[in-house]
């Protein structure tokens, strides 16, 4: 039904604009979710994903890979890309 992503920092009580990004196999974005998050421990989260794209559709059983960004108040940039895999 849906996936929900955290993830770990080192910057509790700091304001974290976060970006998520997922990808098809062929390097497309289909989602796209941009959050500020205002994180009172060291693990942020959920991010909630349906497994649909923005515009509705869903997507078929495959390799999905995606991209976290974060960034701080004072302009450094932290990212991290993994693959999501959808079995239905």
């Amino acid at each position: 039904e849906s996936t929900n992503f955290y993830f770990d920092h080192n910057q509790a009580e700091e304001e974290l604009s976060v970006s998520l990004e997922i990808y098809d196999i062929m390097g497309r974005t289909v989602r796209k979710f941009e959050q500020t998050l205002y994180p009172d421990g060291y693990r942020s989260g959920p991010i909630v994903w349906d497994g649909k794209t923005a515009g509705g559709a869903i997507l078929p059983p495959g390799i999905y890979p995606y991209k976290i960004v974060v960034k701080l108040t004072d302009g450094s940039i932290v990212q991290k890309s993994n693959k999501l895999v959808i079995v239905r």
